[in-house]
């Protein structure tokens, strides 16, 4: 096992319900190594107390792939409405 630091992140930037980015990138000894990752099985809470201030969770499942294998996994991020772009 190598320790590995995160240096590309799925971060919720778009409410797609299907198909958004889930990529994410590993920096270790070994180099870096990126995981393909693409949502699937989407569900979103919205938790508005204002225009701005709008809370957004987003839980759901993800299909990776990664040296040619391919896997479904969970994966769960939230931002706030300013942070969306799309």
């Amino acid at each position: 096992i190598y320790p590995a630091r995160a240096i590309e992140i799925p971060w919720l930037r778009r409410l797609v319900e299907e198909g958004d980015d889930a990529c994410l990138e590993l920096e270790s000894a070994l180099g870096v190594t990126r995981i393909g990752g693409s949502t699937t099985l989407t569900t979103f809470r919205i938790l508005s107390t204002g225009p701005t201030t709008a809370f957004h969770l987003h839980q759901g499942g993800a299909r990776y792939t990664w040296d040619g294998m391919t896997s479904y996994g969970m994966i769960e991020r939230s931002t706030m409405n300013d942070q969306l772009t799309g």
